[in-house]
């Protein structure tokens, strides 16, 4: 039986920015490679009130 050899999966931020857009997200941690998955539609309506709900905030008159 052959020798294993070790390899070190980790990638470097330069590298992450070099690979072609698939148009997954990625995110990077400690080196590790994590695809984010696309947020669930219920996710993107909150977020979409929280935005009205902070825009609401900034319109108001400063006292």
């Amino acid at each position: 039986m052959d020798g294993v050899s070790a390899v070190d999966p980790r990638v470097s931020f330069a590298e992450l920015c070099r690979w072609p857009d698939d148009g997954r997200r990625y995110e990077l941690y400690d080196g590790e490679v994590i695809v984010v998955p696309a947020p669930f539609p219920r996710h993107q309506r909150v977020g979409i009130h929280i935005e009205e709900l902070l825009g609401e905030y900034e319109r108001l008159p400063v006292a």
